[in-house]
């Protein structure tokens, strides 16, 4: 290896809490939970609206948690994030568009009145 090739190699860090602003608190949100033992999750410094998605094995999880001071979304912080992921991905327009064959859905659909035996 040489010398430039030594001062480019990626050093990984494990249990090194990131560098967070002051007071700034550091959110997580789990969007899935793999097969495989890993845990898909969101992760936001400052606002839990702007996030990078990360993967870790259940253990590395938790630790990173711990090491980070991370506080798990609220449910509704978490819609708060969902309904602003939607609204990029569909715009308010696609949005509308959705919540009405949505709701259009739910007309057409049989309820459970049915009638039962005595």
């Amino acid at each position: 290896m040489s010398k430039s090739d030594e001062k480019t190699k990626l050093q990984l860090v494990h249990n090194q809490p990131l560098h967070v602003p002051e007071g700034a608190p550091c959110f997580v949100r789990v969007t899935e939970r793999l097969s495989n033992g890993c845990v898909a999750f969101d992760f936001a410094i400052g606002s839990p609206d702007l996030f990078v998605e990360l993967i870790l094995p259940e253990p590395a999880f938790e630790q990173f948690c711990v090491t980070n001071k991370a506080t798990h979304m609220t449910p509704e912080q978490s819609a708060v994030v969902e309904q602003e992921m939607l609204k990029w991905r569909y715009g308010e327009e696609g949005l509308e568009l959705k919540r009405s064959a949505a709701e259009a859905r739910a007309e057409d659909s049989p309820t459970n009145d049915y009638p039962t035996s005595n």
